[in-house]
């Protein structure tokens, strides 16, 4: 989603980006899909507007 930010000691930014991405890989596929759509989606909406959405939408991205 491009909205990760991690410290790591100096010298270990490639384990550490390579272990961030196999916890990623772990979750279903459907499952990110739906929250980086969430994320796009509700970008420039007011906080409270896109945590109303939130809860309205559904793993496929349709409103409920």
């Amino acid at each position: 989603m491009g909205l990760v930010n991690r410290l790591c000691p100096a010298g270990r930014a490639l384990a550490t980006a390579v272990a961030l991405a196999e916890d990623l890989a772990r979750f279903p596929q459907a499952v990110m899909r739906a929250d980086r759509r969430s994320v796009i989606s509700q970008w420039d909406m007011p906080l409270a507007e896109a945590m109303s959405r939130e809860f309205e939408e559904d793993p496929s991205g349709r409103r409920r």
